[in-house]
């Protein structure tokens, strides 16, 4: 479960996916028409090793800032390196936000566009970026796994 804290704006999953042996899961969080200022707090309802990241953006559609469904969310897991995402709706005022995550101690990914959130400290690997307007966004790893999630998503400009 995910609380911003805020007064108002639920997050909700936009794109989620778990590795092929189940080590690993990726999701991605959108607060729509957010309020106030607060704490985005994770509760995890078992323990587990995790790496969560924020990323806030100006200017993003208040009602509907990550649409859902075809061409506005991307997920692949498994040994493509690099993963990499075109979303078919993104428009020149439009973001594209992506996280890239693994298990696999020593194999971390890192986003070829600008990243926001690298940390490969521990037995969960995470880097997080975007880039602005159209075009691909992308992740590499050092090495192919199973392990590997990538999810992308369209933020809605106007």
């Amino acid at each position: 479960a995910v609380s911003a804290g805020l007064t108002a704006g639920t997050p909700i999953e936009v794109g989620s996916i778990s590795s092929a042996d189940v080590n690993g899961h990726t999701s991605l969080l959108c607060i729509p028409s957010p309020v106030g200022t607060g704490t985005i707090t994770v509760t995890l309802s078992t323990s587990a090793s995790y790496q969560s990241n924020a990323i806030l953006f100006q200017h993003a559609h208040q009602a509907t800032p990550c649409p859902t469904g075809a061409g506005n969310v991307f997920t692949e897991v498994g040994t493509t390196n690099p993963h990499t995402a075109t979303l078919a709706n993104l428009t020149s005022n439009d973001a594209a936000v992506a996280i890239g995550s693994n298990a696999n101690n020593g194999d971390g990914p890192v986003m070829q566009q600008t990243e926001t959130f690298n940390n490969n400290s521990t037995f969960v690997n995470m880097a997080a970026g975007y880039h602005l307007g159209t075009g691909a966004v992308s992740v590499n790893w050092a090495g192919t796994s199973d392990n590997n999630g990538f999810v992308a998503a369209r933020i809605v400009g106007f």
